[in-house]
């Protein structure tokens, strides 16, 4: 639940950030960006918490390959706005993995 969470605050973020840039100066904007990374590790604490709780590797497998487009994306989204589109699609599919995570470990066995 908490990376479902982070990450669909994550989006939400990701989408205010440019009204903030537009809307307030310099200053303030780099203190919003801060909480980029903030999230990020937000979402490798519930990535690392996740895998340590599934044994589908299929699902471990995503859950790395997302973060890693996430973080890929918020290190380079000042060079190409590929990134953070890449950022988008990240934050999506973590949510996505997050969900299907939480689905399949229902019918788990402890």
């Amino acid at each position: 639940m908490v990376g479902i969470f982070a990450s669909s605050i994550c989006i939400v973020h990701c989408v205010l950030t440019p009204v903030v840039a537009i809307i307030f100066s310099e200053v303030i904007k780099e203190k919003y960006e801060l909480l980029n990374y903030i999230f990020l590790f937000i979402s490798l604490i519930s990535v690392v918490m996740s895998i340590k709780s599934t044994k589908h590797l299929l699902i471990r497998g995503f859950l790395i390959y997302f973060w890693i487009q996430l973080s890929l994306g918020l290190l380079f989204e000042d060079r190409n706005i590929i990134f953070s589109i890449l950022m988008y699609f990240a934050a999506i599919g973590l949510i996505a993995t997050h969900v299907i995570n939480i689905r399949y470990c229902s019918n788990c066995k402890h």
